[in-house]
């Protein structure tokens, strides 16, 4: 039976202590990643950094706290934040898929179940 190893990586794990994501960072992750999975592992990977990476791209003012503000800049931070993981990845010929669960996904067995894979 293959061994399933889940990643979560913290927005603080991405910047490295900036205020940016700190891509060599990143690139060393991916190797660590890759050399899971050539040893035989499913590595899962759980990763913060979308508000971040919507942060960077439009530049709002970081301290604002609202959920509609956060909200926003995730929703410009995501579809980033994996397009630069496809590139990561890439480089090691790991490929990567993003799946979105709700709350609902995690109650309801047969949806609970399909997640898991």
């Amino acid at each position: 039976m293959t061994q399933r190893i889940v990643v979560k990586l913290g927005t603080s794990v991405l910047t490295d202590g900036t205020d940016r994501l700190h891509r060599p960072r990143m690139v060393d992750l991916a190797r660590q990643i890759a050399q899971l999975r050539a040893g035989g592992c499913e590595v899962v990977l759980v990763s913060s950094g979308a508000v971040l990476a919507g942060w960077e791209r439009l530049g709002f003012p970081k301290r604002r706290r609202e959920m509609a503000h956060k909200q926003a800049l995730a929703a410009v931070g995501q579809g980033r934040l994996m397009h630069l993981y496809g590139q990561l990845f890439e480089i090691y010929d790991v490929p990567v898929a993003q799946a979105l669960l709700t709350r609902a996904d995690l109650r309801d067995r047969v949806r609970y179940l399909n997640a898991r894979g």
